[in-house]
């Protein structure tokens, strides 16, 4: 059967990174195979952060050369091009660094429960985004980070180097022997000042609350309890990589995972014929989530990472560069009618606190 795929360089880093990746899933303990994965994440940023340097130098001087020399104004228009092309190409590589990372949360969520790693991703002091680290090029200390893992794994002891992931910023490396990670921030000096007073004071209250699911004054909370989910967890990722695979031989999918629920997959034609199938019209409510606006706008965290969501490396491929659209329905007036049934309203609200 033919099949709608883009054009695909075997020697991809996403279809390596994806091959590497489905293979640690199969087998956590290959201890060889995660350290050749991570240490891949760490080089594919590398050179992104070497190209976005290069660039912005480049940028740098051709911007001086506008201000100080009197160009011609056909050499001043090819200038500024060449300044838009080189802030393009910057934006670009931005976007692979931000997918690189994604394939090391990828490894995170393999080994670490999903409710954690959020924790993990937010200050201790409140519930705002941590900032993220800088640079992996010419970080001190980095050299250090990775003995740590590769000594970690040399004793058959998963590690994890946060800086290859975009979910994780509190400490440096994770040992990830349990559920629970273990913590290390590492430091090159013995001294001390407040920063590193703070950061060790954070990460001990950090490591408190996830060990002991509780914490007083904890991001401005008096008294902060986490519980276990009181009903199963319902995981639709197994119908949402059936649907990709469908979409893969006709251009088009659609199924629906629940009543209401509909997952969209597109890789040919138009996404609203699709929806015509599901007896879409402008009076019902439904709420639609483009899953590659997520993706594009570096929105998904600190969801399941999609490097880890999509099965198939081509799908995961084609999803990134754009060749295919992914979008879930919810018809909202179908939840309105289940919780009437047992005895409630439902009202949604969407704004910047809530989901939905």
């Amino acid at each position: 059967m033919e099949k709608n795929v883009g054009n695909h360089n075997k020697n991809s880093d996403v279809l390596i990174l994806k091959g590497m990746l489905n293979n640690l899933k199969d087998g956590l303990n290959n201890f060889e195979l995660l350290l050749k994965l991570q240490f891949k994440i760490l080089a594919c940023v590398m050179r992104c952060e070497r190209k976005i340097k290069s660039l912005k130098k480049d940028n740098a001087n051709l911007r001086s050369a506008l201000k100080k020399s009197r160009l011609p104004k056909e050499k001043s228009l090819a200038v500024k091009e060449k300044i838009k092309y080189n802030s393009e190409v910057i934006a670009a590589e931005k976007f692979k660094i931000y997918t690189y990372k994604m394939f090391g949360d990828a490894v995170a969520f393999l080994y670490i429960d999903k409710y954690t790693i959020k924790q993990l991703y937010y200050n201790v002091h409140n519930y705002n985004i941590k900032e993220t680290s800088g640079d992996l090029s010419g970080k001190s200390g980095l050299r250090e980070e990775w003995e740590c893992v590769k000594l970690a794994c040399d004793n058959k002891v998963p590690a994890l180097l946060h800086d290859i992931t975009m979910s994780i910023r509190h400490g440096d490396v994770s040992l990830l022997g349990k559920d629970e990670p273990f913590i290390i921030e590492m430091k090159s000096s013995s001294n001390t000042n407040k920063r590193v007073e703070r950061q060790k004071s954070n990460l001990e209250k950090l490591g408190s609350f996830i060990a002991k699911d509780e914490a007083e004054n904890f991001r401005g909370i008096p008294l902060l309890i986490r519980k276990n989910l009181l009903t199963e967890e319902e995981s639709y990722s197994q119908i949402l990589n059936e649907c990709l695979n469908d979409c893969r031989s006709k251009g088009m999918a659609l199924v629906e995972a629940e009543k209401g629920f509909y997952i969209c997959a597109v890789r040919e034609g138009n996404m609203a014929s699709m929806l015509e199938n599901i007896d879409f019209d402008e009076k019902k409510e439904v709420f639609p989530v483009f899953l590659n606006q997520y993706k594009n706008n570096g929105e998904w965290l600190p969801l399941t990472p999609f490097t880890l969501l999509i099965n198939d490396p081509y799908d995961l491929h084609d999803f990134i560069e754009g060749e295919l659209t992914i979008a879930c329905f919810l018809m909202l007036d179908e939840y309105k009618k289940i919780a009437i049934e047992l005895g409630y309203e439902l009202v949604f609200v969407s704004n910047d606190e809530y989901c939905i």
